[in-house]
């Protein structure tokens, strides 16, 4: 293996190396939209348990908890395809600085940055659902308080 083959190999591994903290923005930002979420969703259960609660207010705060509880099963499923995007191009990285020294490699980074790239899609289109379903809680929320 020359040094043009050493260079060609680290020039290859810049692309999931970009896509690696692409990912690791989009994993940041979602973790602190669960967490919120999360922490929203305990305090809905709360006045939901609280017996002062009256019982319009219970319904509301029970449909709402019913949507957090469907938004974070997307949040969770787009984190978790979120990491397994990033692990593809992890992959990739190994596949690329191995491939001058074993040509059987060679084609499998390309498998690896498709389904990196498929997989980091799917995750933002579950964000997307999330966002489309952020509006019904809020309209929950606004409808009991203009009630």
């Amino acid at each position: 293996m020359g040094l043009l083959d050493t260079q060609a190999a680290i020039s290859a591994a810049v692309t999931p190396v970009v896509m690696i903290s692409a990912n690791a923005i989009l994993i940041s930002a979602i973790s602190s939209k669960h967490q919120s979420m999360s922490d929203r969703l305990r305090s809905l259960t709360a006045e939901w348990r609280n017996s002062a609660t009256s019982a319009a207010r219970r319904d509301s705060v029970a449909s709402q908890i019913r949507l957090f509880d469907e938004r974070l099963r997307w949040v969770t499923w787009s984190h978790i395809i979120l990491y397994t995007a990033t692990a593809c191009f992890i992959a990739m990285v190994i596949v690329i600085a191995a491939s001058p020294g074993l040509e059987a490699l060679s084609g499998a980074s390309l498998g690896l940055l498709i389904v990196g790239v498929a997989l980091m899609f799917v995750g933002i289109l579950l964000e997307l659902l999330d966002l489309a379903k952020a509006r019904a809680t809020v309209a929950l929320e606004v409808k009991d308080a203009i009630r």
